[in-house]
């Protein structure tokens, strides 16, 4: 009897300890333990994560001076979105050094941003507007969705026209969701290299600007990392 139960005492102890030395982190992850539910995995990226990009490999690498940020299609988020974005789009193309960016007000292309993305477009309109701004680049940027609530979500296309070809040469259409672990982790490391207080990071989730800050930074990253 004494064997036995010395036996089982031993077996037990073997479990635990294969179960702390392995299991312990993926479990706290999980909220399996009360000190697991409220922690939070933060992770540091040299680089903000890339987001996929559509681009003619003709027009990869290709010189650029200058892109004309505007706005394109119906602001379905009921405020000035799409301006919003913009000038978060120009600010980030300026901290790249990817492309001379400017965004000037009340300028927008009567052309749909559906039809621009499949070649249908006033190409006269396109190249008074480039020669009005000294653009060889033309970027139509729309924010289709906006949530008014934490947490927010955030969904954006743009089209880029290169001028002298009046071609759509690269596109991005994407949806940030800060439901999603995944971006709402990616969003955490963007807090991070900001000076921004750790009581005030809660409600930087219901914040559209610094939404906008971050889905800019991913979206120009990953134009460099594509060869644009």
């Amino acid at each position: 009897m004494s064997t036995n139960r010395t036996s089982f005492i031993g077996l037990v102890l073997v479990v635990l300890a294969v179960v702390t030395s392995t299991g312990c982190q993926r479990f706290a992850h999980c909220g399996w333990f009360p000190f697991g539910a409220s922690a939070e995995i933060h992770t540091t990226s040299i680089a903000p994560p890339s987001i996929p990009i559509a681009i003619d490999p003709r027009f990869q690498h290709a010189e650029r001076d200058r892109v004309l940020l505007i706005s394109s299609g119906f602001d379905q988020s009921g405020f000035p979105s799409n301006q919003s974005m913009i000038d978060e789009l120009q600010l980030q193309f300026q901290k790249s050094g990817l492309q001379e960016a400017i965004a000037p007000r009340n300028v927008e292309m009567k052309s749909h941003t559906d039809e621009i993305l499949v070649g249908k477009f006033n190409e006269y309109e396109m190249v008074e507007l480039a020669r009005a701004y000294n653009a060889d680049t033309i970027a139509l940027v729309r924010v289709n969705e906006l949530s008014r609530h934490a947490p927010l979500r955030l969904g954006v296309t743009v089209a880029f026209v290169d001028c002298n070809e009046s071609y759509v040469f690269c596109s991005v259409d994407y949806q940030w969701d800060l439901a999603e672990n995944s971006t709402r982790w990616e969003f955490n490391d963007f807090l991070s290299r900001m000076t921004i207080p750790d009581y005030e990071r809660e409600i930087s989730c219901a914040s559209p600007r610094l939404v906008m800050q971050f889905a800019s930074e991913q979206l120009v990253h990953s134009l460099e990392l594509n060869g644009y």
